[in-house]
């Protein structure tokens, strides 16, 4: 399959050396389009959750940067979207941690 027109960086899909990983978030993409509408904007593109080794503590650093443990919190909704679904995507699991908890509101 080759899909054209589509602009993988605003997507938030940054290819590794071998393509693996871009063509993963791309197949993830095109499923979850089945699903429903992906949303495009800033909270709803698709993004890696990955240890830059920032500290949380700092301003404006998010846990999804960080090796820190997150609270409770919503993937997504803000006070005035709140999506129907969201999904998840682990290119290169952890050997610990990243549990999940999930909840239905």
């Amino acid at each position: 399959v080759r899909v054209t027109g589509l602009d993988m960086v605003k997507l938030g899909m940054n290819t590794d050396s071998t393509g693996t990983a871009g063509r993963a978030k791309l197949a993830y993409f095109i499923l979850s389009s089945f699903i429903g509408k992906v949303d495009g904007s800033a909270r709803g593109r698709l993004f890696d959750v990955q240890d830059k080794g920032l500290d949380t503590n700092a301003d404006n650093v998010l846990f999804s940067v960080s090796r820190a443990s997150a609270p409770y919190h919503t993937d997504g909704a803000s006070a005035n979207i709140a999506y129907d679904a969201v999904g998840l995507l682990c290119i290169n699991p952890a050997l610990e941690g990243g549990k999940l908890h999930l909840s239905n509101a």
